[in-house]
């Protein structure tokens, strides 16, 4: 589930919308990701198993395969910016997800080290709109400042893999959703 909500809903709505895009004049494209990406290499899909689930570890790997969803992209779409953001930690009930009920010194703590969604929101937005990224190609911004991803994110031949991967992949429980 995570996987599909991070990522492979992205690249099927980007996908699905990408024609548009040649119709705009400074066309970009913008992900949101995670600092949490860092920890999130991978050799194959066995992760997408369920006796292989481990909820941090494919967090983590969902917010890569969108950087690394970025960076093919802007590869092949190289005509439009492309930018990949790390708003930072926002205080957002997704710890609830990952923080036992017994870390409640965690859940207090992370109130002082913690933007506010509206405060994260600003870089997206930000990301979104401003000049200062425009005609760059592919950017990738941590908290505001121009950043480098895990190296892994620029493989080149990693992130073609993942794109043929999540066709198969779309393609696949297309089928199945169509013939029962």
């Amino acid at each position: 589930m995570q996987f599909g909500t991070n990522y492979v809903g992205h690249f099927k709505l980007t996908n699905d919308l990408i024609h548009m895009m040649y119709l705009l004049v400074d066309p970009r494209v913008v992900f949101l990701s995670s600092n949490e990406h860092y920890y999130g290499k991978f050799e194959n899909y066995d992760f997408l198993q369920e006796k292989f689930y481990d909820k941090k570890k494919n967090y983590s790997i969902s917010k890569l395969c969108c950087i690394m969803f970025a960076n093919e992209l802007s590869r092949r779409h190289d005509w439009a910016d492309v930018v990949t953001i790390c708003p930072g930690p926002i205080d957002t009930d997704i710890d609830n997800y990952f923080l036992k009920d017994y870390d409640l010194i965690k859940r207090w703590l992370k109130k002082f080290f913690t933007l506010s969604v509206e405060q994260g929101s600003l870089d997206i937005i930000y990301a979104a709109l401003s000049e200062n990224y425009s005609k760059k190609g592919r950017v990738h911004l941590s908290m505001g400042s121009m950043a480098s991803p895990l190296l892994f994110s620029k493989n080149e031949k990693a992130c073609k893999d993942l794109w043929k991967f999540t066709e198969k992949l779309i393609l696949e429980h297309s089928k199945s959703r169509y013939d029962s």
